[in-house]
């Protein structure tokens, strides 16, 4: 059976803006997409939500700050996914161990994550010592620093649930990708869904814009064929036209419905081609709009 280990990190957030992404992961107030909501409600909160959070920082916050200061520290604590020990207690020691390193009274926000694929627990502390920022203090300026941090959370806590003591990444050389990396990758790929969503939009946008062109272009085949027919019934005589087949033909195909009956009324005027009935047709209309006009 492969071994377990146990696992502790820690970020320095050297902004309010950097507090606040890391806060709003934690508090679930920016949930990760691989998050399953139907198991957020075994996540646990310490601290309220991310402005009461805010609030409290700026009310620690001293007055002077040093330009590169850290502003706040977030510890992860986590296992390998394999272990089957208790992970409340588990977490539960680790957070109480993090608590003695930074003091109870420093301690801004705690979230325990559950509705991810491994539980972990987020902690985020001001290094505060004797009023003033200083992180060094807690967790000092050199990597052996680190190493020795971590050790010492091994021999308390990792050790009490039986888990190994992870290899260190100076031997491993492997790089941690801290959340606000993750972050920031969730957010483009919220990104690149939006302009898949968009570039679908589009494209049923431009299908619709073809399926009217073709139906234009349709259109457009049978007006000419319409205007053929009508330069062919204006060369021939009306009797030859109303008595043709090709005319009942034009008549049922065109929204000139009716033509034919314009044409047998004009007959009887004397006309003698289709072009003086259209021309005499026009004509009665447009004085019938005019009369009509005038008798407002």
């Amino acid at each position: 059976m492969s071994a377990n280990f146990s696992v502790m990190r820690m970020e320095k957030l050297k902004s309010a803006v950097a507090l606040t992404r890391a806060l709003q992961h934690n508090a679930r107030e920016r949930a990760p997409l691989n998050a399953d909501p139907d198991r957020e409600p075994m996540n646990r909160y310490q601290g309220g939500a991310v402005a009461d959070v805010m609030a409290l920082y700026r009310e620690k916050l001293p007055e002077k700050v040093r330009k590169n200061a850290v502003h706040a520290v977030e510890i992860l604590l986590t296992a390998s996914p394999g272990f089957r020990g208790n992970w409340d207690d588990y977490l539960k020691d680790g957070e109480e161990w993090a608590r003695q390193l930074f003091g109870a009274g420093n301690v801004l926000h705690v979230g325990q994550h559950h509705d991810e694929s491994t539980p972990h627990l987020h902690m985020v502390v001001m290094p505060l010592k004797d009023g003033k920022l200083n992180c060094k203090h807690f967790i000092g300026g050199q990597k052996d620093r680190m190493i020795e941090l971590q050790n010492d959370f091994h021999e308390k806590v990792g050790k009490k649930h039986d888990l190994e003591r992870g290899i260190s990444k100076e031997q491993t050389k492997a790089r941690h990708i801290p959340h606000t990396l993750a972050i920031k990758a969730a957010e483009l790929d919220k990104e690149r869904l939006k302009l898949i969503s968009k570039e679908l939009d589009i494209s049923a946008k431009e299908l619709k814009i073809n399926k009217k062109e073709a139906e234009l272009v349709k259109k457009e085949e049978k007006l000419e064929v319409f205007r053929k027919d009508l330069e062919y019934f204006k060369k021939i005589s009306l009797e030859e036209v109303i008595k043709g087949a090709k005319f009942n033909a034009f008549i049922a195909k065109t929204p000139f419905k009716e033509l034919k009956t314009v044409i047998e009324l004009n007959e009887k005027k004397g006309f003698t081609c289709l072009a003086d009935v259209i021309e005499a047709e026009n004509k009665r209309r447009l004085e019938l709009e005019r009369d009509r006009g005038m008798s407002r």
